[in-house]
């Protein structure tokens, strides 16, 4: 909040003029509740909620969010899971059931959402670039710059780089998880690390 309160102060190239708030309430945890006040007073706040806090009363727009038990998202837990031999577990969060709105509305998780306004903010191939390094997309399962992809596709591909052609989103969907042994270098990935020096 200090910093966009006082951009200059903190030799802030810019002035903040927008947020895309997802997941978070910075009023609880940003601060003191008075200066995150003023700055999300100074903001245009794109909000995306499962609930209304204390950032979406400030928000220009509100996107609804399905909670956990409307939406679908695929876990590899190899990013969170502790160091040592053990197991990898491959887990996909489905749906057991549907959002309160009925058409004409149709709730979308935060990934579509935050793919859709790229898209419309002209920016989706720098987008798709970003995502084929993060989630480690490879071979025919890279995302084209200059396509648009639903939040689905995206899983299937990540599923089948991750774990090949044997697995995909239908899989999952079917079975639920997958239980991996891991291999010592998958274990201590650190001892293993080829670092550019």
């Amino acid at each position: 909040p200090l910093v966009i309160c006082d951009p200059k102060r903190y030799k802030l190239p810019y002035e903040p003029e927008m947020v895309i708030q997802c997941r978070t309430n910075v009023m609880t945890g940003g601060g003191s509740p008075v200066q995150v006040g003023e700055a999300l007073k100074k903001l245009f706040i794109v909000s995306i909620v499962q609930e209304i806090n204390e950032v979406a009363e400030f928000a220009d727009i509100v996107f609804p969010e399905p909670n956990n038990w409307e939406s679908l998202s695929f876990w590899p837990d190899e990013q969170i899971q502790s160091v040592g031999l053990g197991y990898t577990l491959y887990s996909l969060v489905q749906p057991v059931v549907e959002p309160p709105f009925k058409a004409p509305f149709k709730v979308h998780g935060a990934a579509s959402i935050m793919l859709e306004l790229a898209d419309r903010a002209g920016f989706l191939p720098d987008v798709n670039k970003l995502l084929n390094v993060m989630l480690e997309l490879k071979g025919p399962h890279r995302l084209d710059p200059s396509q648009k992809y639903d939040f689905e596709d995206i899983s299937d591909r990540r599923i089948r780089s991750i774990l090949g052609e044997g697995y995909s989103l239908d899989w999952f969907r079917e079975h639920g998880f997958l239980k991996v042994e891991r291999t010592v270098e998958q274990a201590y990935t650190r001892v293993f690390h080829k670092a550019r020096v």
